[in-house]
């Protein structure tokens, strides 16, 4: 049987529903800056800011969440460079390498989805529709198309 009145009930049950709703608004917090972080990984080559991201983001993580060892190697290895300028060129390098001069990673989803494998088919013009009725502003400061992984992540941080 349970003791006290029912004023403690209602505050103990309005406490734990606020701790939850504190909770799961964090959760959205935190996957908003994932989504955040991987959109600027696909828009633009690493930078200082980009570093600083990681970093950020490293000290808001818990040591054993999936991907924090990778990036706090990443960002170690960074740091105990004797040369950061030749390490930096090398990264973005790299980054240049996957996404920018070939095609060997796709980074647009009509790319895959469209019978021809071509881009601006039937699935863009969906991922256009699901941005309007979100009223979703298509970022159009880089020449990638609409559907780009890396809008499509934006578009995942602005939900």
């Amino acid at each position: 049987m349970l003791r006290g009145t029912k004023t403690d009930i209602e505050r103990i049950t309005m406490d734990t529903d606020t701790s939850a709703e504190k909770m799961l608004q964090d959760v959205h917090a935190g996957r908003e800056v994932i989504y955040s972080l991987l959109y600027r990984s696909f828009i633009m080559t690493p930078d200082e800011d980009y570093y600083r991201m990681l970093e950020s983001l490293l000290s808001n993580m818990f040591p054993t969440t999936k991907g924090a060892e990778q990036i706090e190697q990443f960002l170690r290895e960074r740091i105990s460079a004797t040369d950061k300028a030749e390490y930096d060129l090398e990264t973005q390098r790299e980054y240049t390498r996957l996404f920018c001069m070939t095609n060997s990673v796709r980074t647009c989803q009509s790319h895959y989805e469209s019978d021809n494998k071509l881009s601006r088919e039937a699935p863009y013009d969906e991922c256009l529709a699901l941005y309007a009725a979100y009223e979703f502003p298509v970022d159009e400061s880089h020449s990638e198309d609409a559907d780009f992984i890396a809008e499509q992540l934006r578009f995942m941080s602005y939900m």
